[in-house]
């Protein structure tokens, strides 16, 4: 019934600047279905992640630490840098970008379904990230479901630009985490350099994916257990 319950909930909504982030194919916007993959637009300086197929057209949140990833993914999706995976878009290295899929039907937070059709994508779609007025296109290879510890799966040795988007699975819980990989084809990455893959960051963070904010029965768990 839950599984129900958060899919209906993350059919339809419009987050606070009114952008449609559905999962539903019939109300794609027209917009997003226009972008040609092959063409670098010169778009907004403001950074946003594009997927056509689930209908998301949501902020990136760059430049935070780790300690801020979960905040940000209250206002759109993160950037989620560790060392071995802190590429920018257009750097040789992997880029990791990590949203909700779940969260308190009750709370405001119009961003808690973002991820909700992640694993509707599948080998050969589309993403897009705008980032300092270049539009980056990625095409799906790969997706793979890891241990919410799994970090060292985000790290991969490439000489070419990727994504990997993270959020947690099975809808409407955390117990596990989605991954979807992408490689960059376009614009021309040939002459793209290296990301700087030496990231400082506290001893104990980064020793687990981030999670969904708590679902209204896990909230009511963890008030009951102390948790």
């Amino acid at each position: 019934e839950l599984y129900d319950m958060l899919s209906k909930d993350a059919g339809a909504f419009e987050n606070e600047d009114r952008t449609l982030i559905t999962a539903s194919p019939s109300q794609l916007r027209s917009e997003i279905e226009a972008i040609d993959p092959t063409v670098t637009q010169t778009v907004s300086s403001d950074p946003r992640l594009i997927i056509p197929k689930i209908n998301v057209d949501v902020p990136i949140r760059f430049d935070i630490s780790l300690d801020e990833v979960m905040e940000a993914m209250n206002n759109g999706v993160a950037h989620y840098r560790i060392s071995g995976a802190s590429a920018y878009p257009g750097e040789i290295g992997n880029m990791v970008i990590t949203g909700h899929s779940a969260g308190d039907v009750y709370s405001s937070n119009p961003y808690k379904y973002i991820f909700s059709g992640l694993e509707r994508l599948d080998d050969g779609d589309l993403i897009y990230v705008n980032y300092n007025s270049v539009r980056y296109t990625y095409k799906v290879t790969k997706k793979e479901v890891v241990e919410p510890s799994d970090v060292e799966a985000l790290v991969v040795d490439t000489d070419k630009p990727l994504i990997t988007l993270v959020t947690c699975t099975p809808l409407g819980t955390s117990r596990y985490r989605l991954l979807v990989i992408g490689e960059q084809i376009s614009p021309s990455y040939d002459n793209a350099i290296t990301a700087n893959d030496t990231v400082t960051v506290d001893e104990n963070a980064g020793d687990m994916l981030p999670a969904n904010e708590p679902t209204f029965f896990e909230g009511i768990w963890n008030w009951l257990t102390g948790k």
